[in-house]
């Protein structure tokens, strides 16, 4: 799994539009070391290095030293979990094929659960207020795979994200309140108690709901 430090200089090589080589050349480094940083062969690079390579990538020191989260001081953070989409019950939106193509949002991962399996979903309408999520607030989420890696049960009042295809590109998601569980069957519930029709797949468990401001 790519450490934190990698994935924030992979995030500044392409912001300012550079590659591996070209930053190490402009930095005055010596050839391989961004690519040993990258790969995880360079564990504890000088700090005087990191400052070479954080003002090639226009951003501070400390932001490659983990001493602060955004690229500059009071700047807005980069490196947060992925937004997957808009939960928003009968709207269909396109799916995004790729991971590589979700933008980032400024939100920390739930530390309860492994971060790689984490998302932010945004709610939109007001179909979700029976739950106590409403308009606007950001949904932190442990997809499916997460919740399949650590082994956790759904348990009665959680709340899931419900996902449904109209064909390859278009989706509707939606949130549902786990009721019971009986022989291995979930039992779920639309918001004021509506019933779910057509064929849905759980997307993922809401861990977190943060009031977006802005």
């Amino acid at each position: 799994m790519e450490n934190l430090v990698a994935r924030r200089i992979r995030l500044r090589l392409e912001a300012v539009g550079l590659n591996i080589k070209k930053a190490e050349e402009t930095a005055e480094l010596k050839n391989g070391f961004v690519r040993d940083l990258l790969s995880g062969r360079k564990a504890q690079p000088r700090p005087s290095h990191l400052a070479k390579l954080a003002n090639v990538l226009d951003c501070d020191l400390e932001y490659l030293m983990l001493y602060q989260r955004a690229p500059r001081k009071d700047g807005i953070p980069e490196d947060g979990l992925p937004i997957y989409g808009v939960i928003e019950e009968g709207a269909w939106r396109e799916a995004k094929e790729m991971a590589k193509s979700f933008p980032t949002s400024p939100y920390d991962p739930e530390p309860r659960f492994p971060s790689e399996h984490q998302c932010v979903f945004i709610v939109k309408g007001e179909s979700s207020e029976a739950f106590g999520i409403v308009e606007d607030e950001v949904v932190i989420t442990l997809l499916a795979s997460g919740i399949e890696a650590i082994g956790r049960p759904f348990k009665p009042l959680d709340v899931v994200i419900l996902n449904r295809q109209r064909n390859s590109s278009l989706h509707e998601r939606s949130l549902a309140q786990v009721v019971s569980m009986s022989n291995g069957k979930i039992n779920l519930r639309k918001a004021h108690g509506k019933p779910i029709e057509g064929d849905w797949s759980i997307e993922g468990l809401a861990v977190t709901t943060i009031r977006h401001l802005a």
